[in-house]
């Protein structure tokens, strides 16, 4: 009768034990399953984060290379600004001196030859083309187009301008240019008479110089 009882205690405590074992597996794989699901968030979130901070950096670099780019663009307006109006304080454009205008010009251009200043123009009053560094553009008028029109206004004596000009579809050209007035002393012409004598000009490559600045980066 005892070992009876003995018996089924230990039968019973034998089919107790895989039950409880099943148990503890299946809260493993519930707990296991949240982790899972846990990392993967986290991975997720993680992840994230770190597309958010190079598209972040990635902004802010090509914030900060179009304000380096935009300067130097101001940088070389300038600078050529400032050729352009040197060259036309010469005496010999001023006053229509043939020879000497055409040894100045052509002696200035090669100063500049490598700063993205295709030609040197030079235009008189009525617009035509009396001396240019490219030679197929000599004896052009250019009397309507719109650099010359602003620059025969007398309020805009002694401005420069800045003007847009695409020849072709895939170009990038701008013309800078300064109107001319007999203003220049000089021991030949002591006397100015502030007569309006033409438009000086530098074509400038803009393309080439922006390709230039991308390609240093």
């Amino acid at each position: 009768m005892y070992a009876g009882a003995i018996s089924c205690k230990i039968n019973y405590d034998s089919l107790a034990l895989p039950q409880k074992k099943m148990k503890r597996n299946w809260v493993l794989v519930i707990l296991a399953g949240f982790l899972l699901t846990a990392v993967s968030f986290l991975t997720l979130h993680l992840h994230y984060e770190g597309i958010q901070q190079v598209l972040s950096q990635f902004q802010e670099q090509q914030l900060t290379y179009a304000k380096h780019l935009s300067n130097q663009i101001q940088f070389f307006i300038q600078a050529r600004s400032r050729g352009l109006r040197a060259l036309s304080s010469f005496a010999s454009l001023q006053y229509g001196e043939a020879t000497q205008r055409k040894l100045d010009i052509d002696t200035y251009a090669k100063q500049i030859d490598k700063v993205y200043v295709k030609k040197i123009s030079l235009y008189d009053g009525a617009g035509r083309t009396v001396y240019s560094t490219d030679p197929a553009t000599m004896g052009s008028k250019k009397s309507e187009d719109k650099f010359f029109v602003w620059a025969r206004r007398g309020e805009n004596r002694g401005k420069i301008s800045l003007t847009p000009l695409f020849p072709e579809p895939q170009s990038l050209t701008f013309i800078l240019a300064i109107p001319l007035y007999q203003e220049a002393l000089d021991s030949k012409y002591p006397s100015p008479t502030g007569k309006f004598m033409g438009v000086l000009t530098f074509t400038l490559d803009m393309k080439e110089f922006l390709v230039n600045q991308l390609g240093s980066v």
